[in-house]
């Protein structure tokens, strides 16, 4: 059983990307834990935790993901963004059919991610209610018109083609860098999510 945890690099000049910051930090805690002990014993095969880090690029990352998807088949997938104005990670459980900003290719756009396609696409109601228990998780159906949005997008059709059993984008409070306890206290409740969503 896999699990695959995404996060962006740095885009608009800024240095860090809180989102990957927290997939790292994730990524390192699970390996340490005993978490891949406790789920492969659950599989009843071999248990792994993949760390890729997404392009700020509206074009390429609906190829990226879906690669990465069919190359490492993960069973869960949680992609990481990051957001300001909120002090909580957010589960988005909607996407809509836009992306619009400029991206880190330099491409200004304003168009929908599927021309002719439906206006949203949303979470599976099932999932929303597994992560319900994760204390300080807030949940969000705006996922905003860049490239987060473009990227759940693309994630919730993996799931509903099947190429992932659970996929969840989570927006990450942006964080100044050298905030020590607010990343503590992100990759604590991201980590929690990211357990009950491999062992459901």
């Amino acid at each position: 059983m896999t699990v695959l945890i995404t996060g962006f690099e740095p885009f608009r000049g800024r240095r860090h990307n809180t989102s990957w910051d927290v997939a790292r930090a994730v990524t390192s805690r699970l390996r340490g834990n005993g978490f891949l002990t406790d789920a492969a014993t659950s599989s009843g095969g071999r248990a792994s935790i993949d760390l890729a880090q997404l392009p700020v690029v509206f074009g390429t990352v609906v190829r990226e993901l879906p690669g990465l998807v069919q190359v490492r088949q993960p069973r869960v997938a949680v992609c990481l963004g990051e957001r300001t104005g909120t002090d909580v990670p957010l589960l988005e459980t909607r996407a809509v059919n836009a992306q619009v900003g400029r991206d880190n290719s330099g491409a200004d756009v304003d168009r929908p991610i599927l021309p002719g396609g439906e206006g949203e696409r949303v979470l599976s109601p099932d999932v929303v209610r597994l992560l319900e228990e994760v204390e300080g998780l807030g949940v969000s159906d705006d996922a905003g018109r860049y490239v987060c949005n473009t990227t759940l997008w693309t994630g919730l059709d993996l799931a509903r083609q099947g190429e992932v059993d659970r996929f969840v984008f989570i927006h990450v409070p942006a964080l100044e860098a050298g905030d020590t306890e607010g990343l503590r206290r992100v990759v604590g409740r991201v980590t929690r999510a990211v357990e009950i969503l491999a062992r459901a």
